[in-house]
């Protein structure tokens, strides 16, 4: 690594700085490396996923730590220096594949641009620039009409997932709702109850039994039911009544 011209204080920054990142580095890989070996052995079924998922918080902020860190102004800035090969060997380097946990094994002419490149690829690069000649070229107008439906694109399909989630929390406060339609204190006295007479009074069920019944009130019903015989005589004699009143030659009876 060549660095600009400074005193032995700033190396010894450097060589801290580096340390602290390899060793956040390594702890955050350790983690991501656990997390995915937890996927590929557990089944999802059986997976514990709040579990996993504070593990996934865990990975989330060490990661932000890590970039908070990076970007301290105490940190020294490792844009400003280069990082250069110092030899390039076709054998295998042992010390290299211990370094690098069995990932590389040799640092050769084929490697150096994968590893040490600071540019996209040819292609990559000539496709960037190909896209950004054509959004130079587009008119504004355009840009902003397609800018306008894409936006409406997106809030319409925001308004649909906001219905279909309020529609799925309504179904599933309806159901959680309907389904609880007993209590099961209460079916649970009914049981015992019925089962072994909890809450049943003995004396309450004595008096209720020898109770004699009451035989008044079916005799007074039928006191007050007419004589239908009686009923009819007196319409009879109504009857004669008025045509004893109606007669016109006023005979002698």
């Amino acid at each position: 690594m060549a660095a600009p011209a400074h005193g032995g204080k700033e190396e010894r920054q450097l060589q801290t700085s580096i340390d602290i990142l390899v060793q956040r580095v390594a702890e955050l890989r350790n983690k991501i490396e656990g997390l995915i070996l937890r996927l590929e052995r557990e089944p999802p079924e059986s997976l514990n996923w709040p579990s996993f998922l504070d593990n996934f918080a865990i990975i989330s902020s060490q990661i932000n730590t890590l970039t908070r860190f990076i970007k301290n102004e105490k940190t020294i800035q490792l844009k400003s220096y280069e990082l250069l090969p110092l030899s390039l060997n076709p054998n295998i380097d042992e010390n290299l594949r211990k370094l690098t946990n069995g990932r590389v094994h040799t640092f050769n002419h084929e490697l150096v641009p994968d590893y040490l490149r600071t540019k996209p690829e040819p292609e990559v690069e000539e496709r960037g620039n190909t896209l950004t000649a054509k959004a130079i070229t587009i008119n504004t107008d355009v840009v902003n009409k397609q800018m306008a439906s894409l936006n409406n694109a997106v809030h319409k399909i925001a308004e649909l997932i906001e219905h279909e989630r309020e529609r799925f929390e309504a179904d599933i406060n309806q159901r959680t709702q309907t389904a609880q339609s007993y209590r099961q204190k209460d079916t649970e006295e009914l049981v015992a109850s019925i089962m072994y007479g909890k809450g049943i009074s003995a004396n309450r069920a004595v008096s209720q039994v020898t109770q004699p019944p009451q035989v008044s009130q079916p005799q007074t019903m039928q006191n007050q039911i007419p004589n239908p015989s009686n009923a009819h005589m007196y319409q009879q004699k109504a009857i004669k009544t008025n045509i004893r009143g109606s007669n016109p030659y006023n005979r002698p009876q």
